[in-house]
């Protein structure tokens, strides 16, 4: 899902082997300029390329773990810029006896991380910092809500317990085994 405060959101899907932009009140299908640009053409039964938007291109951006964070689009003439608008990972929903089996103190060069339940929802804590929340993209990775290109995986062990949980961000991936 992408979304714009002034402009709404949008969602990019695939069907067979093309992507779709998916407004409100309209699809595009999204034909491969370079790179990470993207032309939307008005896609109103199957792909329809006749109708091509000129100039108004799709540019995605990377983050720092080189995961999608956003799409700039030129939509309106008058600015003199493109309108950015950020990506939010899908949520999907993990029963609360998966979730119960994550939480727990986990250690990391010596220092030591906890997992919990707070109201419903799972965080992670690290010694000075802030607590933070985390939300579910798969059974077992979840991003972390307030930084962009930050994921926690949980992995189990060949008992089906989890053993350890790998933090994965911009400048690389760190194990904690669970104590």
């Amino acid at each position: 899902m992408f979304s714009n405060p002034g402009y709404g959101t949008f969602e990019i899907v695939r069907k067979n082997d093309s992507l779709f932009a998916e407004f409100q009140q309209t699809r595009f299908f999204l034909k491969h300029k370079h790179y990470d640009v993207f032309a939307p053409s008005d896609a109103k039964h199957g792909i329809d390329t006749s109708e091509d938007t000129e100039g108004m291109f799709m540019n995605f951006i990377t983050n720092d773990a080189g995961d999608i964070s956003g799409v700039k689009l030129k939509a309106e003439p008058s600015l003199d810029h493109p309108i950015e608008f950020k990506r939010t990972p899908k949520e999907v929903a993990v029963a609360d006896e998966i979730v119960n089996q994550y939480t727990g103190d986990y250690e990391i060069s010596g220092m030591t991380i906890k997992v919990y339940v707070k109201s419903g929802k799972l965080y992670l804590f690290v010694p000075g910092q802030p607590d933070y929340e985390l939300k579910a993209t798969s059974t077992t990775m979840y991003v972390i809500a307030t930084l962009d290109g930050f994921k926690v995986e949980f992995i189990p062990g060949d008992n089906g317990k989890i053993k350890e949980l790998t933090l994965h961000q911009p400048n690389g991936k760190f194990t904690a085994t669970k104590k």
